[in-house]
């Protein structure tokens, strides 16, 4: 039998942002740790990445450097995931909540954008319906769109 050893390349641009490591922080909601990662500029606009269902805030480290010069750039991890907390019990609420208090622990600007994959998106959809004054925008990636009473 043949095998061909694939062998795969990091271009220069993934290589240079995956070496800049982020700040480690976390705070309490509901009982419950929840961590994130943040690569500092004070006084900048903010971006706030929510990862997907089974995944972890490091789904973001190759991008979210990527925007650190111009934005205070954060990513999290959701309950039940990645080095937050586990719960006996979640809510779209929940999820939704812990998101305001990552924004809130390191008072991102009310003009914070959320950058949202699959499952994180749909739970960033709440978040944004139940609070409206608390972030500027939405950025959905590969995520479904539902009325937010839906979700």
């Amino acid at each position: 039998m043949l095998f061909l050893k694939a062998q795969f390349v990091q271009p220069d641009w993934f290589k240079q942002y995956i070496s800049v490591k982020p700040e480690h922080h976390t705070c309490q909601v509901e009982g419950a740790t929840i961590a994130y990662q943040h690569w500092k500029n004070p006084g900048k606009p903010a971006l706030l990445f929510v990862h997907g269902h089974a995944a972890h805030a490091h789904w973001w480290d190759f991008i979210a450097p990527f925007f650190k010069d111009d934005y205070q750039t954060v990513a999290m991890d959701m309950s039940g995931m990645g080095d937050s907390g586990h719960r006996d019990a979640y809510s779209n609420d929940t999820y939704a909540a812990e998101m305001i208090a990552v924004a809130d622990a390191l008072s991102m600007p009310q003009q914070t954008v959320l950058i949202a994959h699959s499952f994180g998106g749909m739970m960033a959809q709440r978040t944004i319906a139940k609070n409206p004054e608390r972030f500027k925008g939405l950025i959905l990636v590969d995520s479904g769109v539902r009325h937010p009473e839906d979700i």
